[in-house]
């Protein structure tokens, strides 16, 4: 099965050379999937220092009706 990739997470900022082509397999794409059907979407990925990544979602609709308002930081 071929998958077509759909979006890029690039470093903000970046400005230098970089190569694609390693491929690390994990549940992630899945993750980002239900998301996607939940009607949520990704919008950037942050790494921390330690092993768990954080998915940023946008905040819509459907980000308010399954996790509550959120109030914009003054």
């Amino acid at each position: 099965m071929k998958v077509e990739s759909k979006e890029i997470f690039w470093l903000d900022k970046f400005d230098g050379m970089a190569k694609s082509g390693f491929f690390v397999r994990n549940p992630l794409f899945e993750f980002i999937e239900k998301c996607e059907r939940q009607g949520l979407k990704v919008v950037g990925i942050k790494k921390p220092t330690d092993w768990n990544l954080e998915v940023i979602l946008e905040v819509n609709d459907k980000f308010e009706e399954i996790y509550g308002k959120v109030v914009e930081d003054e």
